[in-house]
């Protein structure tokens, strides 16, 4: 797994202060979001096969942080995880 890191300073005019801002990701997904689709065939007994089709969507967890800006020193995103079975067939043969 690949880790991403992003660290940006900036400048306040009106508060006249200096902060910056830092995230710690990992670089797969592009936007944070991963998708799985696939397909699964379980053999019961012969003659008998079950197929699944079903998909996962998460999204990797990442830690953001800042100093001087007025958002949390410390912020922490744990991810999500969505997962749906499509479809179910049974396949019977002799």
């Amino acid at each position: 797994m690949m880790i991403a890191s992003v660290c940006r300073i900036g400048h306040n005019f009106q508060l006249h202060a200096i902060g910056w801002k830092w995230k710690l990701t990992t670089c797969l997904g592009g936007d944070g979001v991963a998708r799985i689709c696939n397909k699964t065939s379980l053999g019961l007994c012969p003659g008998v096969d079950f197929r699944f089709g079903w998909r996962a969507d998460y999204i990797l967890p990442e830690i953001t942080g800042s100093v001087g800006t007025g958002e949390p020193l410390f912020n922490m995103n744990s991810g999500r995880l969505q997962a749906s079975l499509d479809r179910v067939e049974a396949v019977l043969s002799q």
